[in-house]
């Protein structure tokens, strides 16, 4: 009973963003059992090991942990926590991009049903729709978050519907180019976030409400959005939520001429990279650290951890172009997959490239897709750097 307060504690402070806490939880959960006979809890303790190590990016950890946690709960024919086990598994080995571990996480979501699991059946749907991210197949994530977000309001799990309306629910339509409804889902997630109730997602709704207010002109806003997204990710540890949040706090500071403040995120960004085996989630927006790192000379260093990550992606391909400076190549590669906000912005930045070049025919091709972009979502602050390239390049 010990040990299964200490996995609902655990649980607490993962979602709080309390992830000290968290390790120190799962460490006396795992202690409370480490010399019990086989049983239902000793599965349980395994089974959250594995999936926290997975979160933290220790995926072969995690695949260790969670095979052992596979193994005992099939021997003890506990479906649930067999279910459960395999997700981890499964989500850790398509991070390390094995892409047997979609299959595995497809399995999880199967068992889960036939056990009545229901908690497993929405975790499988939001983990396969988060590989999806990883892998850069966005019209796959957004079904996926869709579904799982329909099947915790149908069951009841509020809980896991607010996880969706924090991350997947805001960056998936930023990153698809629909600014409105990225806007609104982070405005009422945010207002119960003021309120009084934190969670894990906030960093993030932060940030992309802050992309949204910089590019339809309003600065100061997002410098705020910034500060607020940093000052709740202070404590995680996850790089799937620390990473993503130092890369767009630094682009909004670099954007707004904070070149210091920038610099210090980037720098911090950077060495983390270097404590990681693969990038996983954080690779997803690695761009806007790339960009802010090539502004002081280090889009190398970001680059490096694109080249040896296992996960072949176009996130990844395009951040080894913008690190070679070829912006346009990096723009046709999100525009190929969708990512509609991160294309017109390497496309404008592409023609600013061609226009110091003198290349103005090619900068006009880069403006045209750019320009009809940012009318469309009302990004008053980019339209008038395209226009004025526009201008120059006449």
């Amino acid at each position: 009973a010990a040990a299964e307060a200490m996995l609902m504690l655990a649980d607490i402070a993962w979602r709080q963003g309390r992830s000290d806490d968290t390790v120190t939880y799962l460490e006396d959960s795992r202690a409370l059992v480490a010399d019990a006979p086989p049983s239902r809890i000793q599965v349980s303790v395994l089974s959250q090991v594995a999936r926290y190590q997975m979160l933290a990016d220790e995926n072969e950890a995690a695949i260790e942990t969670g095979t052992e946690a596979l193994k005992l709960a099939v021997e003890l024919g506990f479906d649930d926590l067999r279910a459960h086990a395999l997700n981890t598994v499964g989500s850790a080995r398509s991070a390390l991009g094995d892409r047997t571990g979609l299959a595995e996480i497809e399995e999880s979501i199967a068992v889960a049903a036939r056990a009545n699991a229901i908690s497993d059946v929405l975790r499988g749907h939001n983990n396969l729709s988060t590989m999806h991210i990883v892998l850069g197949e966005l019209d796959l994530a957004e079904a996926g978050a869709q579904e799982t977000r329909r099947l915790a309001e149908h069951f009841g799990h509020y809980g896991f519907a607010r996880f969706i309306d924090g991350g997947a629910g805001v960056g998936i339509p930023y990153q698809m180019g629909r600014w409105d409804d990225a806007l609104e889902n982070a405005e009422r997630f945010l207002a119960s976030v003021e309120q009084g109730s934190p969670h894990y997602q906030a960093p993030a709704a932060y940030c992309f409400r802050g992309l949204i207010r910089l590019g339809r002109g309003d600065p100061e806003t997002a410098v705020a959005d910034a500060e607020r997204a940093l000052e709740f990710v202070e404590p995680f540890r996850d790089p799937q939520i620390v990473q993503p949040t130092l890369g767009m706090t630094a682009h909004i500071f670099h954007s707004v001429g904070e070149e210091r403040r920038a610099a210090e995120l980037a720098t911090d960004a950077i060495e983390r990279l270097r404590g990681m085996s693969q990038l996983a989630f954080a690779g997803v927006e690695l761009h806007y650290l790339t960009w802010v790192a090539s502004a002081f000379g280090r889009a190398s260093e970001v680059a490096e951890f694109a080249e040896r990550d296992p996960v072949e992606s176009g996130w990844l391909r395009a951040v080894r172009a913008l690190a070679a400076g070829a912006l346009r190549e990096a723009a046709e590669i999100y525009d190929e997959m969708g990512a509609l906000s991160a294309a017109a912005f390497y496309h404008l930045r592409a023609a600013e490239q061609l226009v110091a070049e003198g290349r103005r025919a090619e900068a006009d091709e880069q403006l045209r897709p750019a320009l009809a972009f940012y009318r469309g979502v009302g990004a008053t602050r980019y339209l008038r750097e395209g226009e004025a390239l526009l201008a120059a390049s006449a």
